[in-house]
């Protein structure tokens, strides 16, 4: 069988350009099956910064296309201030590698690109999987802090660079539109959670769903979380965030503000912010607070291993997002037996059950998350059930063998489907 993969990564090419920072990630896992599998031959298209010739590398062909609007910094601001986002542009390119390299599949991974819309342009089965869906973050975009709270806290460069929440927001706004046309034209999608399906129903009415769950990173595979790692007095809290709106880092702030008034004694870890983040900048002009004076500490991006290191070191994860679909941080948390509080918002529900393998809250809460927290300080049997609990799940939910197994079939049903048609 030959696969043709569109990603919105370099997947392992990565390792192939000495980007070692970049190196991991699910892609990467399901990959080292793919390369594995003596029957499958890979092929991968992704967008590259410079005009590259395609290349092998470990067995798979990696077909790189320069992104439409790449350039100098200069021009990267000038594209921002016109909301460019790439649309059919590369179209013929990627219809001239799939006719090319004679794939016998075309898998899309995530509809966050325009990859997908080469589906009507060809006489290829293919197949779409939803990362997340652009259509709804839309209207979640600005769930956490309002647009117009931003209009005097952006610092200056974030305003020179045209690289504001709204000039954001319009980028996601025209790419949930040609997201829209990618799943209408969808007959086969993969996806996760009990959210993607339904709304992938109303998206795109004719597509058959598969359910395929992620293969994780192996580092989470290989360590169990011990809550001897993290006694004493000081509860550690551990969450992973990101530079977006959505993504709820006011809700640590406020939380963080309501425990110490409480006289929590309590630490708050936050992977993947750091304080030169725009975000955090407007979060402390918010609470008039630095995170440090709030016990937060900002990591910044951490590779698996420091990762586990601070998660070790905690009591309980926090996801605090106001819109995800099925979170890969959550699902490691839960992969080693971290006790989880999840905000209910998008696909999270389908990920735990609330009070038996973790606690779902209303996103933005900050009051009943606080509660929930101080619950679980005083409770160390519950967090000792939702963590057998959690594990035992995402060891199901994520074993690799069964998830690649599943997919290899899938791939063979759609070819048979489209054989049929």
């Amino acid at each position: 069988m030959r696969a043709l993969w569109f990603i919105n990564n370099k997947g392992k090419a990565a390792e192939y350009y000495g980007e070692t920072e970049k190196k991991g990630g699910w892609i990467f896992s399901l990959q080292d099956l793919i390369e594995k599998d003596e029957k499958v031959e890979l092929g991968i298209v992704f967008y590259s910064n410079t005009k590259e010739e395609p290349f092998e590398y470990k067995g798979t062909k990696y077909f790189p296309v320069k992104y439409s609007y790449e350039g100098s910094k200069i021009k990267k601001t000038f594209f921002r201030y016109l909301h460019k986002t790439e649309y059919k542009e590369n179209l013929n390119t990627f219809l001239n590698i799939a006719k090319n390299f004679k794939p016998d599949i075309i898998h899309i991974h995530g509809t966050e690109n325009p990859f997908g819309l080469i589906i009507p342009h060809i006489n290829i089965p293919c197949v779409v999987s939803i990362q997340g869906i652009l259509t709804v973050y839309t209207k979640k975009f600005f769930s956490g802090i309002s647009s117009k709270s931003w209009i005097f806290r952006n610092n200056l460069k974030t305003i020179f660079l045209h690289n504001t929440p709204k000039a954001r927001y319009m980028n996601f706004y025209k790419r949930a539109i040609i997201e829209q046309e990618i799943l209408r034209n969808a007959n086969h999608i993969f996806g996760r959670t009990n959210w993607d399906k339904l709304i992938s129903k109303v998206l795109s009415p004719n597509r058959k769903y598969y359910h395929i769950d992620r293969i994780l990173r192996d580092e989470f595979y290989q360590y169990i979380w011990n809550p001897k790692d993290n006694a004493g007095d000081t509860f550690r809290l551990f969450s992973t965030s990101g530079p977006n709106e959505y993504k709820g880092l006011e809700t640590i702030y406020e939380t963080a503000k309501i425990l110490i008034s409480n006289n929590v004694k309590f630490e708050w870890y936050v992977a993947g912010i750091n304080h030169t983040t725009n975000i955090n900048h407007v979060c402390k002009k918010l609470f008039k607070k630095r995170p440090e004076q709030l016990n937060i500490k900002l990591l910044g991006s951490l590779k698996p291993d420091k990762l586990i290191t601070f998660m070790k070191k905690s009591s309980c994860y926090i996801q605090v997002s106001h819109i995800e679909n099925s979170p890969n941080s959550l699902a490691e948390a839960m992969l080693i037996g971290m006790p989880c509080i999840a905000s209910f918002a998008g696909g999270t529900p389908s990920l735990l059950v609330n009070n038996e393998e973790g606690i779902l809250y209303q996103d933005g809460d900050s009051y009943y998350l606080s509660g929930l927290i101080l619950e679980l300080i005083n409770d160390e049997n519950k967090r000792k059930i939702y963590s057998q609990n959690a594990r035992k799940k995402a060891l199901v939910r994520h074993d690799p063998q069964k998830i690649y197994s599943y997919l290899i079939n899938s791939y063979k049903n759609i070819i048979e489907d489209e054989k049929a048609k």
